[in-house]
């Protein structure tokens, strides 16, 4: 029997790994339920900044088309396809005063190009254009439809109609943007609200790409979400990349945009601001540890004041068995304690 006891566990070891492995267990579980909470909510705050910016750049891409839209019409009332002539060298002016625009023009309702800022442009006939049609019925902002692709992406038209004193239509006023301005503002949008943003047409091909990030990429999966969902932040996580949030906005609504059957994508890595996720699971580590560092001096406390006694008393009785002249030390840390070492003592005496 004493070989066998000498086998077991004494009750300060056992005390001890019995609230280490618990602690450890719940270490575990807390720290595995907070980190799934601080995903949860780090996910949830980034789709709400994302879905902020993304709408913040699209508004303010939409009223610097506006400007453009407002420019258009007042200059519009103010130019007479009758005496177009003289509006040559005006028009020519305002295209070298805006970076933003290639060309403006003057067209009679025959479709003919009466003055352009661009010499090479007088004289044609746009009659056949879209643009020019919609633009003589009521105004029109869109791609220049029916140009070669290289020209799809490299200009916008703009076209108003032009009124004689009278209240008739006689002719259209024409801007032709330059695309690069339209790329530099969403570049510079982009870097400034820190995502990657992509110009989509109602096919979901990229019309143009502002990556101020560089850490994703307008891919088959992209793609497929911007045809495929309404507006909304949604979360690519399946694929070789890096989980991406993208931000696919409504079209553009306002009239005379809604031609332009576009969208502003926004997409940002879906780690970009896990520096806050990191920071609030250091803290609940630190939590972890000060609670596991004050109970482990608690278990330590606890087994000082009320089992090492006992321990002690488990000693004193075994020396009594085996004839040893002691007397047990007494205990009075708990009552079970003193109880023991008030026996003890007893049979000491009645032993002696």
């Amino acid at each position: 029997m004493p070989r066998r006891s000498r086998r077991l566990p004494s009750v300060v070891a056992a005390t001890f790994a019995f609230v280490t492995l618990f602690a450890a267990l719940g270490w575990a579980t807390f720290s595995f339920m907070i980190e799934e909470r601080l995903a949860g909510l780090e996910v949830a705050v980034q789709t709400a900044s994302v879905a902020d910016r993304s709408s913040a750049l699209g508004l303010n891409f939409e009223k610097a088309l506006e400007r453009e839209w407002h420019s258009i019409q007042a200059v519009a009332s103010t130019v007479s396809v009758a005496d177009a002539a003289s509006a040559q060298g005006r028009l020519r002016a305002l295209a070298n005063s805006m970076v933003q625009i290639d060309s403006v023009s003057v067209i009679a309702a025959s479709g003919d190009v009466v003055a352009s800022s661009d010499p090479a442009r007088v004289g044609r006939d746009v009659g056949g254009q879209p643009w020019f049609r919609r633009g003589l019925a009521a105004g029109y902002v869109g791609e220049e439809e029916g140009a070669s692709a290289a020209e799809r992406l490299r200009y916008l038209n703009m076209a108003v109609p032009i009124e004689t004193a009278g209240g008739r239509v006689n002719g259209v006023l024409s801007y032709r943007l330059e695309a690069n301005w339209m790329a530099r503002y969403l570049e510079e949008g982009a870097e400034a609200l820190r995502m990657d943003v992509v110009v989509v047409d109602s096919a979901g091909d990229a019309v143009f790409e502002a990556m101020s990030l560089g850490r994703t990429a307008y891919d088959s999966v992209a793609r497929a979400t911007v045809t495929s969902r309404g507006a909304g932040v949604y979360l690519l996580d399946e694929g070789p990349s890096d989980p991406v949030l993208i931000a696919v906005p409504e079209k553009l609504a306002q009239a005379p945009f809604n031609a332009l059957d576009w969208r502003i994508v926004a997409m940002v890595p879906a780690d970009i601001a896990g520096a806050g996720y990191f920071a609030l699971s250091r803290a609940a580590g630190g939590v972890l540890f000060a609670f596991g560092s004050l109970l482990l001096i608690g278990t330590y406390l606890f087994v000082a004041h009320f089992i090492r006694p006992l321990s002690t008393l488990a000693k004193d009785a075994e020396a009594l068995i085996a004839g040893q002249e002691t007397y047990p030390r007494e205990v009075s840390s708990s009552r079970e304690g003193a109880a023991i070492s008030s026996a003890l003592a007893r049979l000491s005496l009645a032993g002696s």
